[in-house]
């Protein structure tokens, strides 16, 4: 999760970061 929460956040947003979280 932690890794995919870094990587929405390199991408540019929170709402990449929520979906990071759901996925």
């Amino acid at each position: 999760v932690m890794l995919r929460v870094s990587f929405g956040l390199k991408e540019g947003g929170e709402g990449n970061m929520k979906n990071g979280v759901i996925q």
